[in-house]
């Protein structure tokens, strides 16, 4: 894991993607119900867990500017921004010390109302474990 990492930080920090790469970054404005999960046979259940959460306990997703948004990484409220490489579409902090990326996570977007998190770090990983999101109405 640490060297997908390492490559992950090294891409980041040399390599600018592609706009039409990236899904749309007002797909992720918005209040989300959100449980932490393991087992992929899990996701559809869990995401009608999360919806649960839409009440009293939503997860706020807040709009900074065009192409970054502000989200909990590492237990803190950082502006993060999207990020794609190989296919695949990241979240990432918007500005990071040392180019070192902490708090990297890939997206995967499940559909229009569902997306689930996966932290990169093995240490941030085995603690969160994956996250799915779903909006709230």
């Amino acid at each position: 894991m640490k060297r997908v990492f390492g490559i992950l930080a090294l891409a980041l920090a040399t390599h600018t993607a592609h706009a039409a790469e990236l899904p749309d970054v007002n797909y992720f404005i918005g209040r989300w119900g959100v449980v932490a999960f393991n087992n992929e046979k899990d996701l559809m259940p869990m995401a009608g867990v999360a919806r649960g959460f839409c009440g009293g306990l939503a997860y706020h997703i807040k709009k900074k500017s065009d192409d970054t948004f502000m989200m909990y990484v590492e237990d803190k409220m950082k502006d993060v921004k999207l990020y794609s490489e190989g296919g695949k579409t990241y979240i990432v902090p918007a500005e990071t010390p040392k180019g070192i990326y902490e708090g990297a996570r890939e997206v995967n977007i499940v559909n229009d109302r569902t997306f689930t998190l996966e932290y990169l770090e093995s240490t941030n990983n085995a603690r969160y474990g994956k996250n799915v999101f779903t909006r709230c109405r």
